[in-house]
């Protein structure tokens, strides 16, 4: 099959490829949603606030040669599949292993029947605690086993990966099977479509399948309750106002503190339910920081000068702390499952900063007692002088699925991940009982009118607004810190916010760690080598508003 795959694009090479998937990231472009055969729906113009769909010609360079059969990204990988596993003699009941983070094990084994049928190989999910996956991933690297086919882990970690010799270059695939990466309507929606694909610029080794584009979640029963709602507007001299519909939502930083204060009311309901734990706590951190500068505060300088321990990066710390007096006193170390236990469940939260899953787990929990109570609400922001409001929000995580170099069979690894990361596959996936899989491509999120409607009748009610939420969550969302290092930052970010959250130190100090850490990261990384990677990364913090 592969040598087949080679005569018939020979004139195009993976370096051909990317060097025109390259121009398009130098243009901060994004696809808009070109069929399959238009030279691997590669990228149109700047996004703006609403993308129409257009017709791109052929880049130059990229000969459009015959395609695999299938009308659809799912159909090219198991028709694909199947052939090879007949040319190549692949044994009924080979071992197929996958590494995931336990609470994905149910959607990515519904995603993964299909390609079951069609090759025959045995499946094995292990599944483990999210913040094992990264330990797994590289003891697998440092002892090369063959313990795993693919891997579903979170897209920043390519840098290691790759670094590791762990994961499978996947752009000649990309390019040959067509998996349909940009663009609209049913593409990665930009910059993630690139800042979770690729190593700074270089391969593809990832096809995401769960964003994690963070939002808020409020007690929508609570907000449409007029006697509520007067008590606020005289405690606070002011009424929020709705983002869409009739129900009114917290919209800047000053909404958020003053709902969050309004409705703490412990023991039975505390105001907030931000994770604060360690692994998870540094997540909603960045919703505070990413918005303290236009048009957005970023982690380094181009100097590759860490921006934390700066005026405005101690002043987000501060933010991110004061909401500490309107947690429950175990919010430092409980989980994301937890938190959503709290919320969905016992309706412990009045609101919060999370994943778009906490919205939905609110709708599909037999156990919900906030079912048809719930709202979600783009991330606050700050307001302008002109009456509008600056947002920039944060990713909660996010999950992509890869190829280990110790599997046999590279190109049957990369079409199992076609396969469940294609757009139909996405729907199997996040519509399943149990599913934690969130919203990834253009045909999960906005107008709730034009989306899925498989994922839309079951992923959430229409009065939660999710849909359009995540669109715009989506847009104005920095891209993940994917540049080498990454685990190690971020890490040592959430240890030392974590200590400043169980008051070991303050905001200042774990400022100063932090930024004293960052630097002997880099240093030790190569601070050229990363000035040159964070150039790269930082030319996709561009955003349509």
């Amino acid at each position: 099959m592969r040598r087949k795959m080679s005569e018939e694009k020979k004139e195009v090479s993976r370096r051909g490829f990317m060097k025109t998937a390259g121009a398009g990231i130098v243009g901060l472009a994004v696809g808009a949603g070109i069929g399959y055969g238009a030279a691997m729906s590669m990228a149109p113009a700047r996004p703006a606030a609403t993308v129409t769909t257009t017709v791109t010609a052929t880049p130059p360079g990229l000969v459009p040669k015959k395609r695999p059969p299938g009308e659809t990204v799912l159909e090219r990988a198991l028709i694909a599949a199947k052939n090879f596993v007949k040319e190549n003699n692949v044994p009924p009941g080979s071992p197929f292993n996958v590494l995931c983070p336990s609470g994905l094990v149910a959607a990515i084994k519904a995603a993964s029947e299909k390609f079951a049928e069609a090759t025959g190989v045995k499946f094995e999910f292990i599944g483990v605690p999210h913040e094992e996956v990264f330990t797994k991933a590289m003891l697998e690297a440092t002892q090369k086993a063959g313990a795993y086919a693919a891997m579903a882990a979170r897209p920043r970690m390519i840098g290691e990966f790759v670094g590791a010799g762990l994961v499978h270059d996947l752009a000649e695939y990309v390019w040959y099977y067509d998996p349909r990466m940009y663009g609209e309507p049913d593409g990665y929606p930009y910059p993630h479509c690139y800042s979770t694909t690729q190593n700074v610029g270089k391969g593809i080794y990832c096809l995401p399948i769960d964003a994690d584009w963070g939002n808020h979640a409020f007690r929508k029963d609570l907000l449409d309750d007029p006697k509520e709602m007067d008590a606020f507007e005289k405690q606070y001299g002011y009424r929020m106002k709705p983002w869409m519909g009739k129900t009114p939502v917290p919209q800047t930083f000053k909404e958020y503190f003053a709902f969050t204060e309004f409705f703490h009311r412990p023991p039975k309901m505390y105001g907030n339910g931000e994770a604060r734990s360690l692994g998870n706590g540094y997540m909603p951190f960045f919703l505070y920081f990413h918005s303290k500068r236009e048009p957005v505060m970023y982690p380094f300088d181009d100097d590759m000068n860490p921006q934390i321990a700066t005026k405005e990066g101690i002043e987000a710390i501060q933010e991110y702390l004061a909401m500490k007096k309107f947690h429950h006193k175990d919010q430092s170390v409980w989980s994301y499952t937890e938190q959503v236990n709290n919320y969905v469940k016992n309706g412990l939260y009045a609101g919060g900063f999370w994943p778009p899953s906490m919205s939905h787990f609110a709708f599909v929990d037999p156990a919900s007692v906030v079912k048809g109570k719930n709202i979600a609400a783009p991330p606050v922001g700050r307001p302008r002088p002109d009456g509008t409001i600056f947002r920039r929000g944060a990713i909660m995580g996010g999950w992509g699925m890869f190829v280990c170099t110790t599997y046999k069979w590279p190109e049957l690894g990369y079409l199992y991940c076609q396969a469940v990361a294609s757009p139909e596959g996405l729907i199997i996936g996040s519509t399943v009982p149990g599913s934690w899989m969130d919203a990834q491509r253009y045909n999960q999120i906005g107008d709730r009118r034009r989306i899925d409607k498989t994922f839309r009748d079951y992923y959430a009610d229409d009065e939660s607004n999710i849909y359009e939420v995540s669109r715009v969550a989506a847009e104005v969302c920095p891209p993940i810190l994917s540049i080498n290092g990454e685990n190690e930052y971020l890490l040592t970010l959430d240890k030392e916010l974590h200590r400043a959250y169980t008051g070991e130190i303050d905001a200042e100090k774990a400022a100063k760690n932090t930024e004293a850490k960052w630097n002997e990261i880099t240093d030790k990384i190569g601070r050229a080598r990363q000035k040159s990677d964070w150039k790269w990364l930082k030319a996709l913090y561009m955003f349509p508003y």
